[in-house]
């Protein structure tokens, strides 16, 4: 049942499954203001009856014009309508506008998969639109407030993110996406400014595959839910991920973890256990080995790269439990490598004193390192960038920057942009920006393998940008890494063995005198 009805404006209610409220002073609204003076309103918008007035159902823009324009009451078209198709009617429409939002998509396709019971499929034939397509527009609406507040700021660079990409975030978990963000409030340089394929591999290394973990998928680690009763996976969101369309995904029927921070309280619980239950067994034998490059290890964990597999009967070999990197918290059978500490083992597969000196030497380093590579990234933007470099980029890195008019509500263009950050305090964020990325590139040139070459990169590093010489950070490392108390034993020991070695060659050369 329809009718066209002449109501009072003042007895019509926005609608609830609106997400986008229209602005009386957008120039689009002003404009078809003017023409509903001049001809009034074309095409009348739908409401129907609740409570003691009418909410709106499509429409929002003409109502909002209306009264820009003066009008008292306007002419509807009133129907019959119950929850669902009300919010049919309402999320599709807006789903017609070009100007739509990511989010406000989100939170339309989203209230409809409520009125659905969460049936991806009925709520993608409703629409018109794939399965894949409402999967991910609904997951968009458990962004995290911390992300939603950058994509929400103009100055931030996650605003200019794309759809697709801000998709990718939305499948992880609330609290593995805040983990992205770092201690300054702002996401990665790199997650912001690559494609939707960088993005994805940015990503892909904090959803791991459940049947890969150490514990059982379908028993609780300590108080935590077993895997296999969470929902934050990826097989329990029909369409969130095309591979897992088929029904036979790469990830096996339990799918890949979408909660990188309950990951970690599980593998952080169970390597704790595991680690008792061995100690227990193999006492003062077991080895904690741990990969450098994913992290600083602890004063009791072991450089993986200075182990290689090896087999229980093997000579030398003893049991580690790896509690960092690839294939934490499962146990293996290790021996030392050759090449250890930069230099070949004593015979016998024992190393020296002064090759375990040249390891911890090495490990100081590679701390050191880190703590330059921190201080890096902390310091200002050095004054020599200049705001035309954020703007247009450089021959050897170009990305544009663009500001944002709030006024115009539009973005600005190259020249515009380039006068707003000279103008304004705007130009801080720009070099800002600009040495967000210059920063990453110095600290990568501070990660690679040689840790020798790396050293030398610091130096010119901490010259360059006037931070104190590597020694210092070198020296806190020392603070931080001690050396074994039994050393100093081994230490006085040699001492006290090449002095009898002295003496006895004295000894010796004076009897054939």
């Amino acid at each position: 049942m329809t009718n066209l009805w002449e109501i009072d404006l003042k007895s019509i209610k926005r609608s609830p499954y609106n997400s986008r409220k229209v602005n009386a002073k957008d120039p689009r609204t002003v404009q078809l203001a003017d023409s509903i003076k001049a001809i009034g309103v074309l095409q009348p918008p739908t409401v129907r009856a609740k409570g003691k007035g009418y909410e709106l159902v499509a429409g929002e823009r003409r109502w909002c014009a209306a009264k820009v324009a003066g009008l008292e009451s306007i002419e509807v078209l009133v129907r019959e309508l119950t929850d669902r198709q009300a919010c049919e009617i309402c999320v599709t429409e807006n789903l017609q506008r070009e100007d739509l939002l990511p989010l406000e998509e989100a939170h339309g396709v989203a209230l409809l998969l409520t009125d659905y019971a969460g049936d991806v499929r009925a709520v993608a034939a409703q629409l018109g639109r794939s399965v894949g397509w409402v999967a991910r527009r609904s997951r968009l609406a458990t962004l995290s407030d911390r992300w939603r507040e950058l994509v929400a700021n103009p100055e931030s660079e996650a605003s200019e993110m794309s759809a697709g990409q801000l998709e990718l975030i939305a499948r992880l978990a609330p609290a593995a996406q805040d983990q992205l963000i770092d201690g300054h409030g702002r996401p990665p340089w790199n997650l912001c400014n690559g494609s939707v394929s960088q993005t994805e591999r940015y990503l892909a290394q904090l959803m791991r595959e459940v049947k890969g973990a150490p514990w059982k998928a379908d028993a609780p680690v300590l108080d935590i839910i077993a895997c296999t009763d969470c929902m934050q996976r990826s097989t329990c969101v029909v369409g969130l991920f095309d591979d897992e369309l088929e029904g036979d995904p790469p990830a096996g029927p339990l799918g890949r973890c979408l909660d990188a921070a309950c990951w970690d309280r599980k593998l952080h619980a169970y390597i704790e256990e595991r680690e008792a239950a061995l100690r227990a067994k193999h006492g003062a034998d077991l080895l904690l080995i741990g990969d450098r490059y994913r992290g600083a290890l602890g004063d009791n964990v072991h450089d993986s790269n200075d182990y290689k597999a090896a087999k229980k009967a093997d000579k030398d070999s003893r049991p580690a439990l790896v509690v960092q990197g690839p294939g934490a918290g499962k146990m293996r059978w290790v021996a030392p490598q050759s090449w250890a500490s930069g230099s070949s083992p004593a015979k016998g597969g024992k190393k020296t004193l002064k090759e375990k000196e040249a390891g911890l030497k090495k490990r100081r380093r590679l701390r050191a390192l880190e703590l330059i590579r921190v201080a890096v990234k902390e310091l200002a933007p050095p004054l020599h960038l200049i705001s035309l470099a954020a703007t247009f980029g450089t021959s050897h890195r170009h990305e544009t920057m663009w500001a944002w008019d709030e006024g115009k509500n539009k973005r600005l263009n190259s020249w515009d942009t380039y006068r707003t950050l000279v103008d304004r305090t705007a130009a801080v964020n720009a070099d800002r920006r600009l040495w967000d990325a210059v920063a990453g590139v110095l600290c990568q040139r501070l990660m690679c393998n040689q840790v020798d070459e790396a050293w030398k990169d610091a130096a010119s590093a901490c010259k360059a940008l006037e931070l104190p010489a590597p020694e210092k950070y070198f020296a806190q490392a020392v603070e931080e890494i001690s050396e074994p108390k039994a050393w100093a034993k081994e230490r006085k020991e040699l001492k006290k063995a090449k002095a009898e070695a002295s003496r006895a060659a004295a000894k010796k050369k004076a009897v054939k005198a």
